[in-house]
């Protein structure tokens, strides 16, 4: 399927992943501390909010992955999909006008501190690093399919060009570099992802509509699933828990300049995630349409080839490449801050120098980008490993989480270790044995179970008196 690209195609992407290293190593000149590197220095307003969180969960697994269920499984996947959208609203609505609390956070660690002490940030820290590098993996394996199909490099050979661009300038510039690359792939890709859509359309329905409609599956364009409605639920359930306030989202809600700012922002985020994913979804639908024995991993990719012509075939492969970029440089950004920031200091140099630290989260960065990408090799689909990852976040954290800042409900360091542990207990016995019997999703079952055990804990609690957690 491969098909040579034009010089001149050739030149744009270059050019383009070129101008990603200059801006990103141009911003990281204003790095000087662990605040500039974790969370920018609280200086950003909404524009650069919503570009930059947008451009964050705008992710391989969110375009490459949702095209390749929908030509598989139909349009069902499109609406699951919008338990993300609905999950953005909530935080919009909900957490983000409580975020000042914690005006001194830079991570969720830092934020679990406050709420359950100390062994709260460790439990997070390490959570924060497992979602993180599954969710990496995700991104980095999809930039393997894009150099092997656009520029006939091998996968893994693409996937360590693409990492290694995007690991050199988030592990100098941390936070500042990612939101500086972020705008830029942001404004590339919401552009191009819709103008690919438009013309795929226009061509399409030069055809004979009895064509479209033979070429086609009935359940590409039905909104039920063969599996059933349970498991639907069960997978748009997953989608608006699994990535819900993970690190880079979080992070996102402290780098604005005020509370309005990062309510607006977030909002916005929203808005333009329903159409996006729609658009996505839809091309899947396309590409069914003009190779039903394709690769379903290469459907997005296959779509781009056969319909943009010579100049947009490039952008159109830079905004691919901007979609992976643009959420593996959050992930590696927050992972490091997470391993060194809430786990490493807190446990093992708590005299550790603000120069230090930020010198140990720029190599913690390039550790993670090769975790990242040996995770990567290990699975085939994109949305399988972001399924897979956010079992290691949502059932253990999300809860806790967004409880303690909502309702200031608070669990002794004791009750949340017990929560954890229980947790993590529930979690294995159901992924084991539970969920190939009834095919429910083990991560919306562990968030169930978490939140139950945590309310009935507050309710004991506030029979007894609370030991306040250690810090």
């Amino acid at each position: 399927m491969n098909q040579h690209l034009s010089s001149i195609d050739v030149f744009i992407i270059s050019f383009f992943l070129l101008l990603t290293i200059f801006i990103g190593l141009r911003a990281a000149k204003n790095v000087h501390s662990t605040n500039d590197f974790a969370i920018g220095g609280k200086s950003y307003g909404t524009f650069i909010i919503l570009a930059t969180l947008s451009a964050s969960y705008i992710g391989g697994g969110y375009t490459f992955g949702v095209s390749e269920k929908v030509f598989s499984y139909g349009i069902i996947y499109i609406v699951a999909l919008l338990g993300f959208s609905l999950q953005q609203f909530i935080v919009a609505i909900f957490i983000a006008p409580q975020i000042g609390k914690f005006k001194d956070a830079i991570s969720v660690g830092d934020i679990m501190y406050q709420l359950y002490g100390k062994h709260a940030r460790t439990i997070t820290a390490i959570a924060s690093f497992l979602v993180c590098s599954g969710i990496i993996g995700a991104q980095i394996n999809a930039m393997g399919y894009v150099f092997n199909l656009f520029l006939e490099i091998p996968t893994p050979y693409g996937i360590i060009i693409g990492t290694t661009i995007v690991v050199t300038y988030a592990a100098i510039g941390g936070m500042r570099s990612v939101i500086a690359t972020d705008i830029l792939q942001f404004i590339i890709l919401i552009v191009m992802i819709p103008l690919t859509f438009i013309l795929s359309i226009i061509k399409i329905f030069k055809a004979d509509f009895s064509q479209i409609t033979s070429q086609l599956e009935p359940f590409h364009l039905s909104f039920q699933h063969d599996m059933g409605s349970f498991f639907f639920i069960s997978i748009f359930l997953s989608l608006l828990l699994g990535e819900a306030l993970v690190p880079p989202y979080v992070q996102r809600l402290l780098i604005g300049k005020t509370i309005k700012q990062t309510i607006r922002g977030t909002l916005i985020s929203a808005f333009i995630s329903v159409p996006f994913f729609i658009t996505v979804g839809l091309l899947g639908v396309v590409a069914y349409f003009y190779a039903p024995d394709l690769n379903p991993n290469l459907a997005l990719p296959h779509v781009i080839n056969i319909i943009l012509p010579i100049g947009l075939k490039g952008l159109a492969i830079s905004a691919m490449i901007s979609v992976i970029m643009s959420s593996a440089d959050s992930y590696l950004n927050a992972s490091s801050v997470a391993l060194v920031h809430d786990l490493y200091k807190p446990l093992f140099n708590q005299n550790l120098t603000s120069k230090n630290e930020l010198r140990w989260m720029k190599m913690t960065t390039f550790i993670v980008g090769i975790a990242a990408t040996i995770f990567a090799l290990s699975i085939e689909s994109v949305l399988d490993i972001l399924f897979y990852s956010y079992n290691f976040w949502a059932p253990i954290i999300l809860v806790p989480f967004v409880l303690g800042i909502i309702k200031n409900y608070q669990l002794s360091a004791k009750q949340f270790i017990n929560l954890t542990f229980l947790t993590i207990l529930f979690m294995l016995i159901w992924n084991g044995w539970i969920e190939t019997h009834i095919n429910f999703e083990g991560l919306v079952a562990g968030v169930g179970f978490n939140l139950v055990l945590y309310l009935m804990m507050v309710k004991y609690s506030n029979k007894k008196e609370i030991t306040c957690p250690s810090r």
